[in-house]
């Protein structure tokens, strides 16, 4: 007994409250094994005070058996955290992190020829336009680990047009255990274990599946956006998990998802390379070149994302930038009636139908060679008030009863139409 009360008290400097009570604890148990009566816990907690009180004004260092002493923390729960250390906690529940850092190690020196080679895949592959935009979308990745993008990066081109070697580098970059390739298969699935554990998902083929029009996108919406998602693995109950995943999206194909106009989970990217002869004027070692690259300057192309400058426009909490692939693809999911409708807004070749004001009648009469099966003017009004316009009631022009809607219209319906139709 006053060998192991002298022992916790020396180690009093050392140790926190709770490993101090741990110590006593264990010390008591043994007085109890052996069939001592012995002092209760809580003058067994005082002896060790007094002790550590009297012995305070020395200055010797803790005997040499505390450094076989560990003390562990015990933690039932693992997650993934790019951002935070082995063992954290979230939401006051402790975890350990299941984030490796297998990318290659950065270096300077390979850094110029590599970064110079990629950045001209990337203008080849994503364009003009949008080549920055999909370079800030990775550099972020890289640059600010374990933060989510808001958005989704949809890249569509001709089959061999070099997505799957942008898809590569990215793999290499962020390491290897923190990426995943997912069939559209699987996200239609009842088990979503591979929404997390990784820093990015690699969809290959993203066109939806047959009799599944809006199966992936109605699965990815909550993934790509959501600050929180519900997780079930297989033959484990579903849990709630903090959202990390980022998504980068390729198809062959210009209908590749159904997505409304008002949607900007998905930064789409048509690519200019769209037949095979654009890709065969590439050279024939063209993708061979690069993918050595990958191989002899992984490190380089790492040290490159690295230190990139992002673009000061770069939102990566607000909505995807918009496109021209994506108004594209709004009129690919839009009915016949609605695709005609949009066309109608964008040539704006009459005064009553232009993107603040629509006559029904006015856009009756654009659409009657458009080859559309008949329609009412419910059904016109509907496909209006879809892309977000509101009724402003029925008025006479020139003696011709006129249903108007508007969206955003300064001034009274009436005047303004009277005032275009005057200057037409």
């Amino acid at each position: 007994l006053d060998s192991g009360a002298k022992r916790i008290s020396k180690l009093d400097t050392v140790l926190s409250d709770i490993e101090s009570k741990v110590l006593i604890k264990s010390l008591h148990k043994a007085i109890q094994k052996q069939g001592m009566e012995g002092p209760t816990l809580g003058d067994l907690s005082k002896e060790v005070k007094r002790l550590a009180d009297a012995s305070s004004v020395s200055t010797s260092s803790p005997p040499v058996w505390v450094a076989g002493m560990v003390f562990l923390t015990v933690v039932e729960n693992t997650n993934y955290s790019p951002a935070s250390k082995l063992v954290y906690s979230d939401n006051g529940i402790p975890y350990v992190n299941t984030y490796r850092r297998s990318y290659p190690k950065p270096d300077a020196a390979l850094a110029a020829e590599v970064g110079e080679a990629f950045e001209q895949h990337a203008y080849i592959l994503m364009g003009p336009q949008d080549y920055l935009k999909g370079l800030d979308f990775i550099t972020y990745m890289v640059q600010q680990a374990g933060e989510k993008i808001n958005y989704s990066m949809l890249i569509q081109s001709t089959q061999g047009g070099g997505k799957g070697l942008l898809g590569k580098v990215c793999e290499v970059v962020l390491g290897w255990t923190n990426t995943q390739r997912v069939s559209p298969e699987n996200i239609v699935g009842p088990h979503n274990g591979w929404a997390v554990n990784s820093q990015l998902v690699i969809i290959d083929e993203a066109r939806q599946l047959s009799g599944q029009k809006y199966g992936v996108i109605d699965k990815l919406k909550p993934l790509i956006a959501d600050e929180y998602i519900s997780v079930r693995r297989i033959y484990e109950p579903a849990v709630t998990l903090r959202n990390l995943t980022n998504y980068l999206l390729f198809t062959n194909y210009h209908d590749a998802l159904p997505v409304h106009r008002d949607d900007r989970r998905y930064l789409a990217i048509k690519s200019p390379l769209q037949t095979a002869e654009q890709v065969k004027a590439l050279g024939a070692n063209y993708y061979a070149v690069l993918f050595g690259l990958l191989a002899t300057h992984a490190g380089g192309l790492r040290h490159y994302f690295e230190t990139r400058q992002i673009s000061p426009d770069f939102d990566p909490k607000g909505r995807a930038p918009l496109t021209s692939f994506f108004k594209d693809m709004v009129k690919f999911t839009a009915s016949p009636l609605a695709s005609a409708v949009i066309d109608a807004l964008e040539d704006g070749d009459h005064p009553l139908v232009q993107p603040d004001l629509v006559s029904l009648s006015a856009l009756r009469s654009m659409l009657h060679g458009d080859r559309l099966s008949s329609f009412s003017d419910q059904g016109l009004s509907s496909v209006l008030i879809e892309l977000g316009f509101m009724s402003l009631g029925r008025v006479s022009l020139d003696g011709t009863r006129h249903t108007l809607l508007g969206k955003g219209l300064l001034g009274d319906p009436k005047d303004q139409a009277t005032k275009r139709l005057a200057l037409f």
